[in-house]
């Protein structure tokens, strides 16, 4: 996943501290959006947790401190009914199933 470059990834972008990220399939999203009404700054860390990464991470790709970071992934995934982090994977499959 990390070495790929840019332009082998399509849905990948680089974030602010310069690793390549992937976002989450616009279907998805747009289901997420959708059922849970989420804000563009809910989508966002949504795909920064989609992206394995820390909270000090989230905190500097969303320029919020660490605190803020950690509290604003729990309040989201306490708004997506997701226990951890390692269920938003299971959680995009299910969502699909849902909305078809």
């Amino acid at each position: 996943m990390g070495t790929e470059s840019v332009s082998e990834a399509s849905d990948a972008a680089i974030n602010t501290t310069g690793y390549l990220i992937y976002s989450i399939p616009t279907p998805v999203i747009t289901a997420a959006v959708k059922r849970f009404k989420l804000t563009h700054r809910e989508t966002r860390m949504l795909n920064c947790i989609y992206n394995v990464m820390t909270n000090t991470e989230i905190a500097t790709e969303l320029f919020i401190s660490e605190e803020t970071a950690k509290a604003q992934v729990r309040n989201l995934l306490k708004k997506l009914h997701i226990c951890t982090r390692k269920d938003v994977i299971s959680w995009e499959e299910s969502l699909l199933n849902i909305e078809d």
